[in-house]
């Protein structure tokens, strides 16, 4: 997924924060991990329970979330064993490349 160039949407307390990628403003994304292994519990409630940050995917070792920089940081400041990292995407290439037909030579007349 590449980043678009929208105008920004101003999140306020209290907004959806997955309402910015619903219309299409691009928000960073960011993996959260603990570097001791599992996120704990109360780690994991707090980061749900913060109004800027939306987990949109987890697992045990790591959340997926949409936020922004800022509001990350100071939801992940208290937690000492966190690291966080930028998404990385990668584009799949084509399966079925269009491979361009080398061209002819003319036909030779028939000998008669």
């Amino acid at each position: 997924m590449q980043r678009s160039s929208v105008s920004a949407l101003s999140l306020t307390r209290g907004d959806d924060p997955l309402a910015a990628r619903r219309y299409s403003v691009a928000m960073p994304r960011y993996v959260v991990r603990s570097s001791t292994g599992n996120l704990s519990p109360e780690q994991v409630a707090k980061l749900k329970a913060s109004p800027k940050v939306a987990v949109v995917d987890e697992s045990s070792k790591m959340l997926l979330v949409d936020a922004g920089e800022k509001e990350l940081e100071e939801a992940v400041a208290s937690f000492g064993d966190i690291t966080v990292h930028e998404e990385m995407t990668y584009s799949v290439p084509d399966p079925h490349p269009n491979v361009p037909k080398p061209e002819m030579p003319p036909a030779k007349p028939k000998r008669k």
